[in-house]
């Protein structure tokens, strides 16, 4: 069952009863901050398997489609040798122009 944050309190109010030695309020702090916790940042091992299965998915796509090669690698290697064949070729000799002396 599933139940709220302050009917989870009140339950461990009721059963500790009135005890309130360092242990027993150490208790319910590590209690209460992480409900805080789990409803603040949600069930991390459903994210982290969605992430895992996507990325899963992504590398088989990968090899499934296109020869091996993934589809955006090729086309930025292309880009790239493009970019690579449009570029000046510059020296450092074009850097550096003497200056005339007095």
């Amino acid at each position: 069952m599933v139940k709220t944050k302050d009917e989870i309190m009140e339950e461990i109010r009721a059963y500790i009863g009135d005890r309130s030695d360092d242990q027993t309020i150490a208790l319910i702090e590590n209690i209460s901050d992480t409900i805080d916790d789990y409803a603040a940042h949600g069930d991390y091992d459903e994210k982290l398997m969605a992430v895992e299965a996507e990325w899963r998915r992504k590398y088989i796509d990968r090899f499934m489609s296109g020869g091996g090669e993934n589809k955006n690698e090729v086309e930025n290697e292309k880009t790239r040798d493009d970019e690579k064949g449009n570029s000046e070729e510059i020296k450092i000799e074009d850097l550096y122009t003497e200056k005339e002396s007095d």
